[in-house]
């Protein structure tokens, strides 16, 4: 390809990228700008109207219960006990009204004024109940069906009326935004239809970048289904995996190799007395430990919420040990920095060699074994397991200390 080719291909690439971009920022603005106009239609028909007519219906609801409960007590001339539980029912209907009441003021979009006489006369008819019934506890009936009827009754006639205009209102409103939103879908539709054009030409060009990114996701996910999150080592499902792996290997080739189970001291007690924070801090510095002295062909996965695995391919016997034995040094001399005093922790560590006639989940066994020996001697060690395979009925496998520092 020639260099004018070359730069014409360039030019081309790039205009196609910069008008797929700028088709689909065009879209994206559009979406946003769709989405907040929608939005705020759907505010104004749900959260204003809607809200305020039920809060109307309500209040409306409230106050008939409140008033027919307040005859009762003026008719059945209700005293003691009996007017106590009806003033405690008609408070609860009052504060109902009230709680309703803040809903429409806080969303009615008509006449506030109407709002606030509103507001002003169920405070006048809290006064009138409150005289009316005050008249029923100290006998004075007479008194409290003359407040009822010419103070009670045309009051509460007028809250009605009130309420009614707000909810008629609201109802009126909400038809509004019905056909405000319809219009504004049409709009909408229009406005899509123009740009599936462009969208179908920038797909074309967005199709290879789409491709990549599936690509790397699919790389990410993969990764977060090996990798423990925190530690950032491999998780137990992957650890047994390649501890098969590792075991077809070594039958089918005469190799060797160990696989070993580390376990933190007394990490119970780092997260009692210092919390899981830096119980998670003192889990990472053991994974970097485990960077630092293994090396890169050994994994080390975590198996457990403290317990973690090493497989070293084509190591065993005293090489396995000692290089365990660094990780152990590793560990103990790692600091975690932490006031007042810096924190240190140490691991205890089982192993085993690949074992003739083995499963993976035997290893296992043999290696949990000589770690339970590593904590019965003391921490902080070392301990190889014999080459035996247990069988499904047999005891445990015995181990022998094989290096150790000291006891924690």
């Amino acid at each position: 390809m020639t260099p004018q080719r070359r730069r014409n291909t360039l030019v081309l690439i790039v205009l196609g990228f910069a008008s797929a971009t700028a088709v689909m920022l065009a879209f994206i603005a559009l979406f946003f700008s769709s989405t907040q106009r929608l939005v705020h239609i759907a505010n104004q028909l749900y959260i204003h109207p809607f809200a305020v007519s039920n809060a109307a219906a309500d209040l409306k609801t409230a106050l008939y219960e409140m008033r027919s409960k307040a005859l009762v007590v003026v008719l059945m001339r209700e005293r003691g006990q009996q007017w106590d539980a009806s003033v405690q029912a008609i408070d609860a209907h009052e504060r109902r009204v009230y709680d309703n009441l803040e809903v429409i003021k806080a969303n009615f979009l008509g006449d506030m004024a109407q709002v606030a006489r509103l507001e002003a006369k169920i405070r006048q008819w809290h006064e009138t109940r409150g005289e009316i019934l005050q008249n029923v506890r100290l006998g004075h009936f007479t008194m409290a069906e003359e407040a009822v009827r010419t103070g009670g009754t045309p009051l509460f006639e007028e809250i009605i009326a009130l309420t009614e205009h707000v909810l008629g209102f609201a109802k009126q409103r909400a038809r509004r935004f019905v056909d405000e939103g319809a219009q504004q879908s049409d709009a909408l539709v229009r406005q899509g239809l123009l740009l599936a054009t462009a969208l179908a030409v920038a797909f074309v060009c967005l199709a290879s970048v789409v491709f990549w990114r599936i690509q790397f996701l699919q790389r990410e996910l993969s990764k977060l289904a090996e990798t423990d999150f925190l530690t950032g080592l491999i998780n137990r499902r992957t650890f047994i995996d390649a501890a098969e792996e590792e075991l077809a290997r070594a039958r089918r080739y005469g190799l060797q190799f160990s696989l070993a189970v580390v376990d933190l001291d007394h990490f119970k007690r780092i997260n009692d007395s210092h919390g899981h924070a830096v119980g998670d801090r003192v889990l990472k510095a053991f994974a970097a430990a485990c960077r630092r002295s293994l090396r890169d062909v050994d994994l080390v996965g975590r198996i457990g919420g403290e317990e973690f695995g090493v497989l070293m391919p084509y190591t065993s016997g005293d090489a396995a040990t000692q290089a365990l034995d660094r990780l152990r040094q590793e560990i103990e001399s790692t600091v975690v920095p932490l006031s007042p005093e810096p924190l240190r922790f140490t691991a205890s560590i089982g192993a085993t060699d690949c074992v003739a006639g083995c499963s993976v989940d035997q290893l296992m066994a043999l290696a949990d074994t000589a770690l339970y020996q590593a904590k019965a001697g003391g921490r902080n060690r070392v301990v190889q397991a014999q080459a035996a395979c247990p069988s499904p009925d047999a005891a445990p496998a015995s181990a022998a200390p094989t290096a150790q520092g000291g006891a924690h």
